[in-house]
């Protein structure tokens, strides 16, 4: 690392425009990486927070069904509120794949 820096440092940068470039461009590109990289970890922690729903909507449903025997959901409003939850968390992950 001492190298490079000692190196850079004897370099006239007013004079040396393509090093600037690459230069340039080296910043881009790594703006580029940490963007998809923070992407990714967002998309991670979505896909985790919708594990927890599908857990919490299987635990739902086999509580009703085990205690109340109750099989039919259609008109329930806590298992239609999960659903829209991980229905809407699904589609903000396709959004964000996109």
């Amino acid at each position: 690392m001492d190298k490079i820096t000692d190196y850079l440092s004897t370099i006239n940068l007013s004079k040396n425009r393509i090093f600037i470039k690459y230069l340039n461009l080296l910043k881009k590109k790594s703006k580029n990486v940490s963007n998809i990289s923070a992407n990714k970890l967002e998309i991670e922690k979505l896909k985790l927070d919708l594990m927890k729903l599908y857990y919490r909507l299987g635990k739902y449903i086999s509580k009703k069904n085990y205690n109340e025997n109750i099989s039919d959901f259609s008109y329930d409003e806590e298992y239609l509120s999960i659903n829209k939850k991980i229905n809407k968390l699904k589609t903000y992950i396709k959004k964000i794949k996109i």
